[in-house]
């Protein structure tokens, strides 16, 4: 089981509400959870899109939660929380906006100037996904769907780059002849991750893992007879790391079904 983490996901643009009178109150306000919007994004197993459904915030801010408004994700740079009013949440029927009361500051003063300034203009907030559903395409040129049907809400934050859950996938590395196959074999880590792959699946996933160890070797061989010794070192490829990676998820959903195999009463 991996260890639950907070995701961070980027949002629309925000605005800042003042009055030129010296003194007046700033509000800040913006959208950083839109709903029915797709993304593409990407981890370890490749591309894939996501969507927060319509209403999969509705739980989270009927609690009694205490969320809170930080700037750039920062928990030592707060700007307002539910809990003491000066952070408030809106539900539409597009997403979820927000309206913050920024404090008088270093923090408060900054984010304020920045988002006059144009510096800072987009927003991020953190989350858990408490439910989900992947839709997994059959065909290698529509990505792998994935939808956020509720979550917990944790923060909103004014950002200068909205953050992306983005990762490199090493197997990029194995090279244009490797591409396709890499792309689909991470389609099927993915789907032994998350124990949805058919037996099918995993005999194609085991042929292709053989196969790229195989080739990874007879790579890395032609390179170092290649190279000169006193060359300097090639940049690292990440490519044995993922192809580990990948038995590793294979190997933990085989014995996930033998557990759940075992607990069956004979």
């Amino acid at each position: 089981m991996s260890k639950k983490e907070m995701d961070k996901r980027a949002a629309k643009g925000l605005t800042l509400r003042a009055s030129d009178k010296e003194g007046e109150k700033k509000t800040i306000t913006g959208t950083p959870i839109v709903y029915d919007q797709k993304t593409v994004l990407r981890d370890w197993y490749g591309d894939y899109e996501e969507v927060i459904v319509a209403g999969a915030g509705k739980n989270t801010l009927s609690k009694d939660n205490n969320i809170r408004a930080l700037a750039h994700h920062d928990s030592s740079q707060p700007l307002g929380s539910t809990k003491h009013g000066t952070l408030k949440l809106t539900e539409t029927k597009t997403g979820i906006d927000c309206e913050i009361d920024p404090p008088d500051t270093s923090a408060g003063r900054d984010i304020v100037e920045n988002i006059k300034r144009g510096d800072v203009d987009g927003m991020s907030f953190g989350f858990y996904v408490v439910r989900d559903r992947w839709t997994f395409s059959k065909d290698p040129q529509v990505k792998d769907l994935r939808e956020i049907l509720e979550f917990e809400l944790l923060e909103v934050s004014p950002v200068t780059f909205p953050a992306y859950a983005q990762t490199s996938v090493g197997l990029r590395a194995v090279g244009a002849d490797g591409m396709i196959a890499g792309e689909e074999l991470a389609r099927l880590a993915r789907r032994a991750q998350m124990g949805t792959i058919s037996d099918g699946d995993r005999i194609r996933a085991e042929k292709l893992l053989k196969e790229f160890s195989e080739s990874f070797s007879s790579r890395s061989a032609a390179v170092e007879a290649e190279q000169p010794a006193a060359e300097e070192a090639a940049p690292v490829d990440d490519t044995p790391k993922v192809i580990d990676a990948l038995e590793a998820q294979l190997l933990e959903a085989e014995i996930e079904e033998l557990e759940k195999l075992e607990e069956i009463p004979a």
